[in-house]
């Protein structure tokens, strides 16, 4: 009898260590898995289907983002849709319609050309994308219950300071360039994508989450693996808390040209935009 009693003791102070164990090693691995280093980068394509398009749309908003959880902040680069160069070894064009061109060829190959072509043109490993469908983009911002943005200088009719914008709104103003150019239109896009990261961690737009999941279910698509997403999702709520820079290819980086088709083109200055990528993503 007592034996059994001493038997059954040992079995339980085994099981309650291996218990212990296991919970230790889950904590472990969760630390390692946020909080290790590890960079994360990727292209966020926005894609254009409006009036006057063509079909497959063009990626008319080119953003590479770099999250990292040694560097708390995210860091955005924007690429003029207009940049002209080789997109093959037979074949240079604008790199906006690089998405365009493959996906008339094969549906879905896309977002995997752009990537392609910005790892090898300015010589940055990406590993994945988002693509943002235009139209739904008014959908997501709907259901976050609008925008603010803060303008530091008056851009696309708005003033200094902060300005609520629907959907709509949003949208119009990504796509601005009436009283300036793709330049300026780059740092819209980048303003609005900071102001949708703010309200998604403002507490009172949580409410209608379903909605914001069904909006968001309909706009984007993106590689990134399921096993990423929490991690992801940390590393993005670190860059709202810490803050988000931005800088785009500017016009000093760049040469307008005319191509052989009579078309305007903007023509890159390589040994400028390595430097820049190099100061910004090499941290």
């Amino acid at each position: 009898m007592a034996q059994s009693i001493l038997n059954v003791h040992c079995i339980s102070r085994k099981t309650d260590l291996f218990r212990g164990f296991l919970i230790i090693t889950f904590i472990f691995a969760t630390i390692l898995y946020f909080l290790v280093p590890n960079q994360m980068r990727f292209l966020i394509l926005g894609l254009d289907e409006g009036l006057g398009r063509n079909k497959v749309g063009n990626t008319d908003t080119i953003i590479l983002v770099s999250i990292s959880s040694l560097n708390r902040n995210m860091v955005m680069m924007s690429i003029p849709r207009d940049l002209w160069i080789p997109i093959s070894d037979q074949e240079e064009n604008h790199i906006g319609v690089v998405y365009t061109i493959a996906e008339i060829k094969e549906t879905g190959k896309g977002p995997d050309a752009v990537t392609a072509l910005v790892n090898k043109s300015f010589q940055i490993p990406v590993h994945y994308y988002i693509l943002v469908k235009m139209q739904g983009f008014i959908s997501i911002v709907d259901s976050l219950g609008g925008v603010d943005i803060m303008l530091s200088q008056p851009m696309a009719g708005y003033p200094v300071g902060i300005t609520h914008l629907d959907g709509q709104a949003a949208l119009a103003f990504a796509r601005d360039r009436s009283k300036t150019d793709d330049f300026s239109r780059m740092l819209q896009a980048q303003i609005l994508i900071k102001a949708i990261i703010n309200q998604i961690f403002k507490v009172k737009t949580w409410g209608p989450l379903p909605q914001i999941l069904n909006a968001v279910r309909g706009a984007i698509e993106g590689n990134i693996p399921f096993s990423e997403w929490p991690r992801f999702a940390f590393m993005i709520m670190r860059s709202y808390l810490n803050g988000m820079d931005g800088y785009t290819i500017t016009r000093d980086m760049v040469s307008p040209t005319t191509n052989s088709r009579g078309e305007q083109v903007i023509e890159p200055d390589w040994s400028k935009i390595r430097t820049l990528t190099l100061t910004i993503f090499d941290k």
